[in-house]
């Protein structure tokens, strides 16, 4: 099936993860800091998220967390369509300039860049959106 797709797509290069590269990542995730290791001066970190797909096919998915200090400095969500492949969206920047600045409110947006299916690799972007929220007490 991967063949067929590179063929199709010609020399574009396509990164398409495997079930045991998305294990990997899984495995590297879980080996990562502690908020609390990697930002000793950070005592909460709360982030709120609104997924909307585009052309509003689907209702928002509204999300929101608090991580304490024992919580995994892994600041990457995954996309919400279930179709995408390679997409996502990755906060950390924004959060480890927030924390080098000692900020304690951001909100923004991103817009997923991965692929609309396996169909759609090479042609069409997912481009689901974030908007987010993030709050950061200090110690």
């Amino acid at each position: 099936m991967f063949e067929r797709l590179k063929k199709a797509l010609g020399a574009q290069s396509v990164s398409v993860k495997s079930a045991e590269d998305k294990a990997a990542d899984s495995q590297i995730e879980a080996r990562g800091e502690r908020i609390g290791d990697k930002f000793p001066e950070v005592s909460k970190l709360s982030v709120n998220l609104s997924v909307k797909a585009p052309f509003e096919k689907i209702e928002p998915t509204i999300r929101g967390f608090s991580l304490s200090p024992d919580a995994m400095a892994n600041f990457v969500f995954r996309c919400k369509n279930t179709e995408c492949i390679d997409g996502g969206f990755d906060l950390t920047e924004e959060i480890e300039r927030m924390i080098a600045s000692y900020e304690t409110n951001s909100h923004g947006r991103r817009v997923c860049q991965g692929w609309d299916g396996r169909q759609n690799v090479g042609h069409q972007r997912c481009y689901y959106e974030l908007n987010f929220v993030i709050n950061i007490s200090y110690a």
